[in-house]
């Protein structure tokens, strides 16, 4: 950059050479020489005052401009690094969307499973709660009272008369039970007493209809006994004894043409 001491020598030179230049053209005295020098030494010092401002201005201008260009600078590095942030919580949104998705998918078929499985759970409940009510009515009286209305019904569809109840005779019948558990052998109660009788064993039943349903069908199989104590003519009172020792229900019928009274 040209210094201000160097542009005014350069404008001195200049007004030298014009004044010299003018001197070689027309005759001018000292003292005009001296006023016209004056003239435009000012005039060239007033214009190197205003260039010497014009270059402080400029120079304000520059610092100004480089610091707006640092400035700037700093502001596209923060810019970027904002971008890059934003590139990577996009991402991250992206993946967080994805996994969301897949999350809702996998819960609303847990859902479905679950509805699913929740109903196999109460239908297997139920048959629980079934089989539990059925084995809670497994019991001796029951067995007792249920297989004696399968004889009296076998007995009224063959025209014959039902027999009456006799609870005398149902311990006795709960007697030659017991005498079946511990010898572990069929055996019957004195038919000279109960000329008329049929035994069974029974364990695993899971209701007293699939109990009783066995046994009469067992004692259907052989006929001949069949018609000859569960369809006797002469067969009025009875009763159906029941002994259970370790899950085994030991059974007797028993019939009889008078009643028996202990």
């Amino acid at each position: 950059m040209i210094s201000i001491k160097k542009m005014a020598t350069i404008l001195l030179l200049g007004t030298m050479i014009l004044t010299g230049a003018s001197a070689c053209t027309k005759t001018v005295t000292p003292a005009e020489t001296t006023e016209i020098v004056g003239d435009e030494l000012a005039a060239a010092k007033a214009e190197i005052d205003r260039i010497e401002q014009e270059l402080v201005e400029a120079q304000l201008v520059t610092a100004e401009l480089d610091a707006m260009v640092a400035k700037l600078e700093e502001l596209e590095k923060r810019y970027d690094s904002k971008v890059s942030e934003l590139d990577v919580a996009a991402a991250q949104y992206t993946k967080l969307k994805l996994d969301y998705v897949d999350l809702t998918q996998k819960s609303n078929t847990s859902t479905q499973n679950y509805a699913t499985l929740e109903n196999q759970f109460r239908e297997l409940q139920r048959e629980l709660d079934l089989i539990a009510q059925k084995a809670a009515e497994i019991n001796e009286a029951s067995i007792a009272d249920a297989l004696f209305s399968l004889i009296n019904q076998a007995r009224t569809s063959q025209g014959l008369a039902a027999i009456t109840w006799n609870d005398n005779l149902r311990v006795l019948l709960e007697t030659n039970g017991k005498n079946m558990a511990e010898s572990k052998q069929y055996q019957y109660y004195s038919l000279v007493w109960v000329p008329f009788q049929e035994v069974f064993w029974a364990t695993g039943y899971a209701s007293v209809e699939s109990l009783t349903g066995a046994a009469m069908t067992v004692w259907k199989s052989n006929s001949l006994r069949y018609s000859n104590n569960v369809l006797a003519d002469d067969a009025k009172y009875g009763a159906v004894g029941v002994y259970n020792v370790d899950g085994i229900y030991y059974i007797t019928f028993g019939a009889s043409v008078y009643p028996y009274n202990l």
